[in-house]
């Protein structure tokens, strides 16, 4: 799969190329007994305002992460200390108690770090695959605990 960096999205990566309705998944990723990658392409599923056919099986507050993402990027958004969480000025900002933000952040670093811990494991696994003939043992010395920082 030949991707130029700024080309590269969630649904490029996990899809066909075309306008298949629906969209098909790529060959590589359903070939692959790689499941941390799959873990990773479920994960992505969270995030994806489009996907409707699982959202019963989603976190109840991803739609809600991705509207603040949306809030965030396209409008405004506003943090209170006193009051509750909704559209405020005509629908154009996105009124959020620091409460709901600290939750919704803890989420969605638990995320950032489930999809960290899943592209390692992914690398890992298909890293295993290719030989490696070229690689070069390197000896580390024991580092004295007086030596130390």
């Amino acid at each position: 799969m030949d991707l130029q960096p700024n080309e590269v999205t969630f649904r490029k990566v996990w899809y066909k190329k075309g306008n298949h309705k629906p969209p098909e998944l790529n060959p590589l990723l359903l070939d692959s007994q790689n499941w941390a990658l799959r873990g990773l392409f479920w994960l992505s599923k969270e995030l994806n305002t489009n996907e409707t056919e699982f959202s019963s099986q989603m976190l109840p507050e991803s739609s809600q992460l991705v509207s603040i993402r949306n809030f965030i990027e396209h409008k405004s958004i506003m943090v209170v200390e006193i009051g509750e969480s909704r559209l405020v000025h005509e629908g154009k900002t996105f009124q959020i108690t620091r409460g709901d933000l600290i939750s919704k952040t803890l989420i969605l670093m638990k995320m950032a770090r489930a999809a960290t811990m899943y592209l390692s494991f992914a690398i890992h696994i298909e890293e295993k695959k290719t030989p490696h003939s070229q690689t070069v043992p390197i000896y580390m010395h024991k580092i004295l605990q007086q030596f130390k920082t």
